[in-house]
């Protein structure tokens, strides 16, 4: 049985439940997030350590980002109708749903390509002026690309 973490009221949480309403798949689904179970527990920071929603567990398989989490649904649950198999089909599906997407070394211990839009989403919110929770790994993060060259180029919101 396929678990979700996170409340229904959660745009990003309902993606997943959409996704899984197309593919007939069943579900069990968790209120997690604020105004539920926080997500700032070890028992939630052990499934996604950004503390956000939703998070999926699939068997011992566990999953975080929505826009990830529905990619992954449609290719492991038969979903070619909406997640195409072939590149360019797939490639549109992708333009689109990463058109949408703002995020969360990403992809692994190496800077890569995944870092580029992450950084810029993330330089983003520190520039935005509200009052910004204490994030010590997306600090830490965001100090590990401000080292790269091309952060110091690029990075400060088109502004040299």
């Amino acid at each position: 049985m396929l678990n979700i973490f996170g409340k229904a009221s959660s745009i990003n949480v309902r993606k997943v439940l959409w996704t899984c309403v197309e593919l007939n798949l069943p579900f069990e689904r968790e209120d997690w997030g604020s105004g539920f179970r926080s997500a700032q527990t070890p028992e939630f920071l052990a499934l996604n350590p950004n503390a956000l929603v939703p998070v999926i567990k699939d068997g011992d398989f566990v999953l975080w980002e929505s826009n990830t989490i529905i990619r992954y649904l449609a290719s492991r649950y038969g979903g070619a109708q909406l997640y195409p198999a072939d590149a360019f089909g797939r490639a549109r599906v992708d333009q689109w749903i990463d058109w949408q997407a703002t995020g969360a070394f990403v992809a692994g211990a190496q800077f890569s390509l995944a870092d580029i839009p992450v950084g810029l989403s993330v330089n983003r919110w520190f520039g935005t002026p509200f009052e910004h929770p204490h994030l010590p790994a997306v600090a830490a993060y965001f100090e590990r690309l401000a080292e790269r060259p091309g952060f110091a180029v690029h990075c400060a919101n088109g502004t040299p």
